[in-house]
């Protein structure tokens, strides 16, 4: 009773626990160890996306839990490595009783004869040491030992999506804060220019040689220049926290950019034409992780299997210990002993063999998954060449476009200096130009990230997304490993 009331109260003090006292403790606990998983000391110079791309690989804090999920798994491979030893049982036991174990002598008509006899005294001390080997547990764990070891293996693919799923979001933050800051440089140049136009207005406004709507039409489009600038400080905003937390830094960490040349960073980038979907496609079925992955799934469930089919055999243990006894009434006291032992539940026979009729039906299904997620391979290596293609034109496109709307700006200029146009027309000329320079950084944006997760789609790690995905396509295709590519600023991000 005593006992149960213990327990009771144990539970009782564990469920009415203060929620608040134990958030405020493990707030505490998660500063601290944000302070120092965020300690990254970063150089006092504008960072090259290759920086901020290694930053991010090895401080980021999801990449950290799936690097302790590794190391879980690697201590669980080792203990189901242990259980495939024997047993190895030690035991010892002093007793004690109130009075002797005394048993009464029976006579030959099967009646007490009066006499009596002791089978156990008062005091006694034993030990013993036997090793024991079931043939059946041993084969269970050599199987769960192997599974062990493609679990690990598993959660390294795993690891290696997140990888490229982090870089990808790099990519994607970068290209954004850097076209941001690209953007917020050029329309400040707008504003100062139209600001100089407006003040001129202004002065024509009193001198009654330009008419109020002019004016306010001027001060309508340097309201909406400055909700443009607006906007792109928050996207710069934005893009900046993003690489922050990506980076694994604290939130109120100022990071600089290094603003490539775009032109030269493009032309770098393999036209869509040279691409060989083939040879994409070779190179995906080579390499990707998730094929890696749902082939040890379908390993594993094979081993399901066969540790099912297993369990059908009745259990066959082989002993052999050494014993000890101080009682009085034998004539040895130490004692060796050998045996082997046979066990079989018939009943649990029809219930072992369903399971067995599962597992092989979930065998047959892991073949159909592994089909199907080859062609989901496939399906996304041709979904990324088309994307890349179309973003390739679009930012052509785009690029043509900022052009002609720069040669417009020119030739307006050149106009107005002649009296040929107006201050309003120069200034539409600008927005216009502003505009069409944001989508083409825009386009820019979204070139690099399809470019990336064409990378992605072929399977290949973060550390050759600078390379050639044309070379490299032949390279796999050659049956040669893809080489790393030099370390460098990523595609003229320097």
């Amino acid at each position: 009773m005593a006992l149960a009331g213990l327990l009771v109260l144990g539970g009782c003090t564990t469920a009415s626990f203060d929620r608040k006292a134990e958030r405020e403790a493990n707030l505490g606990k998660d500063l601290q160890a944000l302070d120092k998983t965020t300690a990254e000391v970063l150089p006092d110079r504008p960072l090259a996306f290759q920086e901020v791309l290694e930053i991010a690989l090895r401080n980021n804090l999801e990449l950290k839990v799936a690097q302790y999920e590794l190391e879980i798994a690697s201590r669980e491979r080792v203990a189901a490595r242990l259980d495939m030893l024997p047993r190895l049982d030690a035991e010892a036991a002093s007793t004690r009783r109130s009075e002797p174990e005394v048993k009464a002598v029976l006579g030959p008509d099967g009646r007490p004869s009066g006499a009596s006899s002791v089978s156990e005294p008062r005091h006694s001390r034993t030990a013993d040491l036997t090793l024991t080997w079931n043939v059946l547990d041993f084969m269970t764990a050599a199987i769960r030992s192997e599974q062990r070891e493609m679990q690990q293996a598993q959660l390294e693919y795993r690891r290696e999506k997140i990888r490229q799923r982090i870089a990808l979001d790099v990519i994607t933050a970068y290209w954004r804060a850097a076209a941001a800051e690209d953007a917020l440089e050029y329309s400040y140049n707008v504003k100062r220019q139209m600001e100089r136009q407006y003040e001129r207005l202004t002065a024509s406004m009193r001198d009654r040689s330009v008419s109020l709507l002019a004016g306010k039409e001027a001060q309508l489009k340097l309201i909406e220049l400055s909700i443009a600038i607006q906007k792109l400080h928050g996207n710069l905003s934005t893009a900046r926290l993003e690489l922050v937390q990506l980076m694994g830094l604290k939130q109120a960490t100022e990071i600089r950019l290094q603003r490539p040349d775009l032109r030269a960073v493009i032309a770098a980038l393999p036209r869509p034409a040279d691409l060989d979907i083939k040879k994409l496609e070779f190179a995906a079925l080579r390499n990707h992780p998730v094929l890696f992955e749902n082939d040890l799934q379908a390993m594993l469930l094979q081993e399901d299997t066969r540790s099912a089919m297993l369990s059908l055999f009745p259990g066959v243990s082989l002993f052999a210990g050494r014993h000890y006894d101080d009682s009085a009434l034998l004539r040895t006291n130490t004692w060796n002993a050998v045996g082997a032992e046979l066990s079989w539940n018939l009943f649990a026979l029809p219930a072992k063999f369903q399971r067995l009729q599962a597992r092989e039906l979930a065998e047959q299904r892991g073949e159909v998954d592994r089909v199907l997620v080859t062609a989901s391979v496939i399906t996304q290596v041709h979904l990324g060449l088309l994307d890349y293609a179309i973003k390739a034109d679009r930012f052509l496109l785009m690029d043509d476009s900022y052009k002609i709307t720069q040669d417009i700006e020119g030739m307006t200029d050149v106009l107005r200096t002649a009296g040929q146009a107006t201050d309003m027309q120069y200034t539409e000329r600008l927005l216009e130009n502003l505009a069409t320079k944001l989508r083409r950084d825009e386009a820019v944006v979204e070139l690099f990230a399809a470019h990336a997760k064409l990378f992605a789609s072929v399977g290949l790690g973060p550390e050759l997304w600078q390379g050639n995905l044309v070379e490299l396509g032949d390279a796999i295709h050659r049956g040669q490993s893809p080489a790393t590519p030099a370390t460098g600023e990523e595609g003229g991000a320097g």
